[in-house]
């Protein structure tokens, strides 16, 4: 009834030629970019879209909200129209959801999880930002927000950079030597194991890539190809993950849509010491593609998907290298779920070259212990320029700039952003677990953090003042 009553008087205003005043901007038009744009993507002025957000607190992340628990839709923060994401209390029903939005012309598309997160669809005749408004004052909906659009962290890089400085340093083609990760000394005492799961939440990874194609995960339960959801896990023949973005167990599509995915994939476990291409971090690993994203963007409510299906299957690491800055506590919800099972989630600081302790970049400003947040640097141990940190918001650095690794179709590119110092980082982790395989996710971290190399130009600028060393982390 609140509904019905809301609709008509916003129509009986309309109609008198006096429109509803709104309370919130205008959506704008066009994609948001966490930095450079990518291959084939126009962006507008940087400047113009950036969004000011309250400084961070007590050494907390920032976390900015709405009024009353909602999140704010406002200009600047581009999400997906004709639907909104809404939480139900926990103690209603199905039929009590369908009964409260009856008459609004709103229905649930999808649940999202079993606390009564739901995508919501809404009359193409109503605005999202209205609809966000009509379910303020309902007691049993906690919040409803739009259903963002995030984008992955990737800087475009033309450059023919053929060797993998990153990973040892020898002060070539203008860097610094040392100015890398110590990975040969590490290689020395561990190479990875197959038993560590690490979740890529991202775009695809092309399966067939010689220098992955012995890393993929494999579900233990499915048999190939025969149509039948073997395990019960919901999902019919995800043989190797599962495609959010299109909902089939096509993980890998084309190199268009998948390159992001199996460049990131690379740097954490491409195989070593094959005579083939590239070394990741990991020589030993299984890389579970969960996809969500398709040629750099995707949306909120199929990451929060992505990560369920992480958990469920098993990931010890979950790799983020995406984000925006659109706050949503519906994802933030998804990573409080991640933190109850345990799991050290990864992820890009962002790449505006902004201070994120108040230019809020998400996942990686929430406030979750289990979250770490990278930044990049390049090969004179300096903060890459498009790299966003933070001394209270971004953890850690590592190389970020032009990384020579996997592309789609079986070759190999150089690729710069925080999406490519992000999975230096949860490469790390990954083979830290194949050596002490019961560490917990906070031990996890604070032996990554313990283990940096303090770099001067890192000191006021990330938690920890330093950048990754994976011999140190090894050895600890």
């Amino acid at each position: 009834m609140f509904l019905l009553v809301f609709i008509a008087l916003l129509v009986f205003v309309t109609v008198l030629g006096e429109p509803l005043k709104q309370k919130y901007e205008p959506v704008i038009k066009g994609p948001m970019i966490a930095g450079p744009p990518l291959p084939g993507q126009a962006m507008d002025s940087e400047a113009a879209r950036d969004v000011s957000y309250s400084s961070a607190e007590d050494g907390k992340r920032v976390t900015v909200r709405g009024q009353n628990g909602l999140t704010d839709p406002s200009k600047d923060k581009p999400y997906v129209d004709h639907e909104i994401l809404v939480q139900f209390s926990q103690q209603i029903g199905r039929d009590k959801i369908a009964g409260l939005l009856n008459g609004s012309g709103m229905y649930v598309a999808e649940v999202l999880n079993a606390a009564n997160l739901c995508r919501v669809k809404i009359p193409d005749t109503l605005k999202v930002e209205d609809a966000v408004k009509m379910l303020k004052g309902i007691p049993e909906v906690k919040f409803s927000e739009p259903n963002f659009i995030v984008h992955t962290t990737a800087v475009p890089n033309d450059a023919s950079f053929s060797s993998q400085w990153g990973l040892q340093n020898t002060g070539d083609n203008g860097g610094t030597v040392d100015a890398d990760i110590d990975a040969p000394e590490a290689w020395d005492q561990a190479t990875g194991s197959s038993s560590v799961i690490v979740a890529l939440v991202d775009e695809g990874i092309d399966l067939a890539h010689p220098d992955l194609a012995g890393n993929i995960w494999v579900n233990p339960n499915e048999i190939p190809g025969n149509g039948v959801d073997d395990d019960g896990n919901g999902f019919i023949d995800d043989v190797n993950g599962w495609d959010f973005k299109h909902g089939d167990a096509t993980v890998y599509d084309s190199a268009g849509e998948d390159r992001h995915g199996t460049e990131v994939a690379g740097i954490i476990g491409a195989e070593g010491n094959n005579s083939v291409g590239t070394a990741g971090i990991c020589w030993h690993v299984r890389i579970m593609p969960v996809k969500f994203i398709a040629s750099g963007s995707g949306t909120v409510a199929n990451a929060i998907l992505a990560l369920n299906y992480a958990v469920s299957q098993g990931a010890k690491v979950i790799n983020c290298s995406w984000g925006g800055t659109s706050y949503s506590a519906a994802l933030e919800s998804a990573f409080q779920s991640v933190l109850n099972a345990g799991i050290l989630v990864v992820t890009s600081a962002g790449n505006s070259g902004k201070d994120t302790d108040t230019n809020a970049h998400y996942p990686s400003n929430y406030d979750l212990s289990n979250i770490l947040s990278v930044a990049a640097t390049d090969k004179n141990d300096n903060l890459s320029y498009f790299s966003n940190y933070g001394q209270t918001s971004v953890d850690l650095a590592a190389p970020g700039s032009s990384i020579y690794t996997t592309i789609p179709g079986g070759g190999y590119a150089s690729f710069s952003g925080t999406s490519a110092s992000t999975p230096f980082v949860t490469g790390a982790a990954a083979l830290a677990l194949s050596v002490t395989p019961g560490l917990s996710y906070s031990e996890l971290k604070a032996r990554i953090l313990n283990a940096v190399d303090p770099i001067a130009d890192l000191a006021a600028k990330t938690v920890s003042g330093g950048r990754l060393n994976l011999n140190n982390l090894i050895s600890s």
